[in-house]
């Protein structure tokens, strides 16, 4: 009942009136009333429609079914999702047979994401959450032995989180596909209803009020500073909190569950707990693959303390963060803004260990300590939107 009235919901936020035209064969996840109008009961009828189904292999098929055929007919330049998959299945078997050529098998995993530097920006983070997932299998790469290109396009290519996340991994994704066979579907569906019913509040109604009535278009004088400074961060965290919260919602209709991305960033008290709040899976991720391995390779560059070597690996792993988004100066200001907040922080708990002293952990401290952590992350995602420099 709460999914039907969330669709409901969503359609008087977007204003629909009679004698609006369905766009068809051009449906972006979360972005149109099409989308949740049609793709909702046909989700909600899948999952009625595992009760009958004799076996496991079966009800993955049909999930596997549901996705290409969604990316396929329905999501705009399917071609170009086919020559991204086929490309990552062509690098990772290469990957899977000879690791001899890690570097280079690594740069070329980049190369659709490089070719298509002038999509949709929608489209753009859809290719680029894929590339994610690509490079954990090229990571790991261990797990290839139980990849065929049908399972990678699955994983790799699943829409309800391709356009903004969560960045899953395939040995969690893989358990949550098995417990949508084991319990029934209808069980998930108070938890669906609860995380759609909170992206559409966070996205259509929250995230749309700022922009409308908050974040000015213009910075012209000093009130307009202020008031971007504040209202652009927390209209980049409602939007893109909605659409993950919206895309753990819609897959919870099958049963397949994913990560939760955000958690109170803005309560954080450092740089590492805004980072284990705030778009949580791509801290992981970052973490694992970036700082962890840069980390320990830094440990045959001479003359470096361990304390050094961590604040490398810190700064270059937050400066890719940035230049991840693209070549752009705000980009890359943001990202070092955050590598800089780290080392600082890194620096500061490493001799406070060494004095023997103990991190604020609640009362006057903790709060002033998340007081300044909400306005230097502030002034990072300011500084990312790039209005600073609009003349």
């Amino acid at each position: 009942m709460g999914v039907w009235l969330a669709v409901a919901v969503l359609g008087g936020l977007l204003g629909w009136q009679g004698g609006a035209s369905f766009s068809l064969l051009r449906w972006l996840p979360y972005s149109s009333l099409e989308f949740f109008v049609f793709l909702i009961p046909l989700f909600l009828a899948v999952g009625l429609l595992k009760s009958r189904l004799k076996s496991e292999r079966v009800w993955l098929g049909l999930l596997q079914v549901l996705n290409a055929g969604y990316l396929l007919v329905l999501f705009p330049d399917p071609l170009a999702l086919v020559f991204s998959a086929t490309w990552f299945y062509a690098i990772l078997q290469w990957r899977k047979r000879d690791k001899r050529w890690t570097w280079l098998q690594g740069a070329l995993l980049l190369l659709p994401l490089l070719l298509k530097h002038n999509v949709h920006e929608l489209q753009f983070w859809g290719l680029s959450y894929a590339t994610f997932r690509a490079f954990h299998l090229f990571m790991d790469d261990a797990l290839l032995v139980d990849f065929n290109f049908r399972r990678l396009f699955f994983f790799v290519f699943y829409f309800p989180a391709l356009l903004a996340g969560p960045i899953d991994r395939w040995p969690r994704f893989k358990e949550a596909l098995l417990a949508s066979w084991k319990t029934p579907v209808v069980d998930f569906w108070p938890q669906a209803s609860f995380w759609l019913a909170l992206g559409l509040l966070q996205k259509f109604v929250l995230a749309e009020a700022v922009r409308r009535y908050w974040l000015p278009g213009t910075l012209n004088g000093a009130s307009e500073w202020v008031a971007a400074f504040y209202s652009y961060p927390l209209y980049l965290y409602l939007d893109f909190a909605g659409y993950s919260a919206m895309a753990i919602g819609f897959s919870l209709l099958v049963g397949v569950s994913l990560p939760v991305n955000f958690n109170k960033p803005f309560l954080a008290s450092d740089p590492q707990d805004f980072w284990r709040r705030f778009h949580i899976t791509l801290g992981e991720w970052l973490r694992d693959y970036f700082f962890k391995p840069l980390y320990r390779h830094s440990a045959r560059w001479p003359g470096l303390s361990p304390l050094m070597r961590q604040n490398i690996a810190l700064f270059l792993t937050f400066l890719l963060m940035g230049l991840w988004n693209g070549p752009r100066k705000q980009f890359v200001i943001s990202g070092a803004l955050f590598g800089i907040y780290s080392v600082v922080h890194n620096t500061f708990v490493y001799y406070a260990k060494q004095k023997g002293r103990a991190p604020a952990t609640r009362g006057l401290k903790l709060w002033l300590s998340r007081l300044l952590m909400v306005h230097l992350a502030a002034l990072a995602l300011f500084i990312f939107s790039g209005m600073p420099f609009r003349g």
